[in-house]
């Protein structure tokens, strides 16, 4: 057996067992590096929100015109919708009078392709006293232009014209009638003589005793 001093090892310099060893090291952190840059990414690209596009389009500018006509002899209330200064076929308008208590619905109707839609002007509704109706149209369908109205004041209506008594006399009204004042008062003044007759004969059974 040989003893270590006897082996013989090969002349290598530093600079050569440097050289030699240094290649592994360097290659294995290289590869790490890589790594952790390439995970690195991946994280940073998994965390950033993507958004769907989407496509922005701008809404329909809408545009109710009311105004009254004469159609074969008779006053017709005629709508126009526009959008984009097109006319929109297939609408769905509504006409409303405005009344004390609300809107009264007078017609209904479908644009044509030029973009009209009509009722007929009712003639008999009271005015007032100058016989003006305060008319609204307004779009229910397509949804798109839904809630677009105008407004508009028409005369034709009937005439009413106020009166000086107000309330006739009536049960329903603040002034009754002559009758049911004339036995209301009758009532009562019978029943003060049955008072005033009760309290006369006390008086004279007081003056007996």
């Amino acid at each position: 057996m040989k003893s270590l001093r006897s082996l013989h090892i090969p002349n290598c310099s530093p600079s050569r067992v440097a050289a030699i060893r240094t290649p592994f090291p360097l290659s294995l952190l290289a590869l790490l590096l890589l790594l952790a840059t390439a995970t690195f990414a991946q994280t940073t690209q998994s965390a950033t929100p993507t958004s769907a596009p989407t496509s922005a389009s701008a809404p329909a500018s809408a545009e109710l015109k009311l105004q009254l006509i004469t159609d074969e002899g008779k006053k017709q209330i005629q709508a126009t919708l526009t959008a984009n200064g097109k006319p929109v076929e297939g609408a769905t308008v509504a006409f409303r009078v405005k009344r004390t208590f609300g809107n009264l619905q007078i017609g209904k109707d479908q644009t044509l392709d030029d973009g009209s839609a009509q009722t007929p002007f009712p003639s008999d509704l009271p005015g007032g006293s100058t016989g003006e109706l305060h008319v609204t149209a307004i779009v229910q369908a397509p949804s798109k232009y839904a809630d677009t109205l105008a407004h508009g004041m028409f005369s034709g209506a009937a005439v009413v014209h106020p009166s000086d008594n107000e309330f006739p006399r009536a049960l329903w009204a603040p002034r009754a009638p002559w009758l049911l004042v004339i036995t209301i008062v009758g009532l009562l003044a019978a029943v003060w003589c049955v008072y005033a007759y009760v309290v006369a004969q006390l008086w004279a059974l007081a003056r007996r005793r």
